[in-house]
């Protein structure tokens, strides 16, 4: 990283998991105004087109990174990001966070911590039955801010959800069976004009400004697995095919109405569930995240997730202007 005649040179690696692009630089100093302005305009589609941008600092402790995530539609700081943690993962088994960062702090070669604002995440790397790279990522730490933050049922002017943390999840079965005007599974302007109404209420009724959002139902007609989208932001155009918070809230939701009881495992004291995401901007896709919760005294504690599809799709160097 450097300076040349008032601007700042950044080396970047944008990657995807499941279509959730994410952009990776390098810790910056600076105002979190100032972070965040930079972010965002290296997030824009005429620009470097991500959902997502982490700022990659040392971590406190030996072998660990620290992030800072800042969300397109957020327009802010965001706590956690399971995307930018799979896409992390596969370029830190890579070796691209030495050689275009200069990031040589790990201790290990399979794992690392990485220092989030909701708590540590532990990220495994490992080969997949077929030759691949696997990314294994903890959001136990997500898990224990969804509870801090509460989680509750919620009728939104008759339409059925749930709040859990700051995500508002919804089954978009229920909305079908209510008549709500829209396909889901394709997203036309009905089913957005739909989605963005009741985004809306939600945020006036929860008094929150928080984009977060989950769309899921079970797949083929109401059984077998589950698909799931995330709009985070209809108005912009933001939504993601894939989202590792996303789909821990939808399992947290999903735990609380009841809906899992027999899918835990007496043994383990587990529940698995395999989500149909990625492919596309509807509630669909050929790609698959993949969900493991450990339960305890009749709540989750914890959580790890990976996914089918993540790629390094570009690395380079960037100019902005500088503080």
């Amino acid at each position: 990283m450097g300076r040349t005649h008032g601007t700042i040179e950044l080396p970047f690696i944008k990657g995807h998991m499941g279509g959730n692009t994410i952009l990776l630089l390098p810790g910056v100093e600076g105002e979190d105004s100032f972070l965040v302005k930079m972010a965002l305009n290296l997030l824009e589609k005429k620009n470097l087109s991500c959902h997502q941008a982490g700022f990659l600092y040392p971590g406190s402790r030996g072998g660990t990174l620290k992030v800072r995530i800042v969300g397109y539609s957020t327009k802010w700081f965001i706590s956690a990001c399971g995307g930018l943690t799979q896409v992390l993962g596969l370029a830190f088994k890579e070796g691209l966070l030495d050689q275009v960062f200069g990031l040589s702090v790990f201790d290990k070669e399979e794992e690392f911590s990485l220092e989030t604002e909701a708590g540590d995440v532990l990220i495994r790397v490992s080969e997949n039955s077929q030759g691949g790279i696997r990314v294994l990522t903890d959001m136990t730490s997500f898990v224990r801010e969804c509870h801090q933050k509460g989680m509750e049922p919620l009728s939104i002017d008759g339409q059925e959800a749930f709040r859990i943390g700051k995500f508002l999840v919804v089954n978009a079965g229920d909305m079908r069976r209510r008549e709500q005007k829209g396909n889901f599974e394709q997203f036309d302007a009905d089913a957005l004009s739909t989605l963005k109404s009741l985004q809306q209420r939600f945020q006036k009724q929860c008094e929150t400004s928080s984009c977060d959002f989950s769309l899921y139902d079970w797949s083929p007609y109401e059984e077998g697995c589950i698909r799931a989208v995330f709009p985070h932001g209809i108005e912009s155009g933001h939504v993601e095919p894939a989202c590792g918070t996303g789909t821990v809230a939808i399992g947290l939701a999903l735990f609380a109405s009841g809906q899992l009881v027999n899918h835990i495992r007496e043994d383990t004291g587990t529940i698995e569930l395999d989500l149909e995401t990625g492919g596309g901007p509807g509630l669909s896709g050929d790609e698959s995240t993949h969900l493991l919760m450990h339960v305890g005294n009749g709540s989750v504690n914890g959580a790890l997730f990976s996914h089918s599809k993540v790629e390094i799709l570009a690395r380079g160097t960037v100019f902005v202007r500088g503080s």
